[in-house]
């Protein structure tokens, strides 16, 4: 094994994160909460061998620079009224381009010729509601991804011997919505 510095990197982007309390009085209270990220990542040189030849490809490259989404938002909120809660998040996951390896046809295991997979945006709803008592205990129930969207199903020539058939470069898991009860005791 040997280690390289096989390409160097710059990277720029931008965090914002804001919350704001509403508050309705008898009618509750709603705690809003927004969070924003743009980050962008390219490649400004790539190593070289003892023989000259590159150390990375354009896999290797979009690993670094585009594999990832480039941008995420978080907006939503969380209403209270006495001891009930509902929290509501909307998620956009950004564009993202993976180069993929093809698993059959003329150039399968190519180093040098892959798949461009383009995945746009995706959007998750994240949904809880619950009660809390002043005993200290809180029963919610909720879930994740509640309209069960996947990424985008990667073509049969590009999907590893049938195991990998989503493109996991989305930023989404590959398991679909997941949905949830639990029962927390405060001291």
């Amino acid at each position: 094994m040997y280690f390289s510095n096989g390409a160097d990197t710059k990277t720029y982007g931008a965090d914002f994160t804001s919350d704001y309390r509403s508050d309705f009085g008898d009618g509750g209270s709603v705690d809003w909460d927004f969070s924003a990220n743009y980050n962008h990542t390219e490649v400004t040189r790539v190593g070289l061998d003892a023989n000259g030849n590159p150390l990375l490809n354009a896999q290797t490259i979009a690993y670094l620079s585009s594999d990832s989404p480039q941008s995420k938002i978080i907006v939503g909120g969380t209403y209270h009224l006495g001891g009930w809660l509902m929290s509501l998040h909307e998620i956009r996951y950004g564009k993202s381009v993976a180069q993929d390896t093809f698993y059959s046809g003329p150039n399968i295991y190519s180093i040098a010729v892959f798949y461009e997979s383009v995945n746009k945006p995706k959007h998750v709803t994240n949904l809880e509601t619950g009660y809390h008592w002043e005993s200290g205990f809180q029963w919610v129930i909720g879930a994740v991804n509640l309209f069960n969207v996947y990424p985008k199903r990667l073509p049969p020539g590009e999907a590893y011997l049938g195991a990998s058939i989503y493109d996991t470069s989305t930023g989404l898991g590959i398991d679909g919505g997941y949905y949830y009860t639990r029962l927390t005791y405060k001291f």
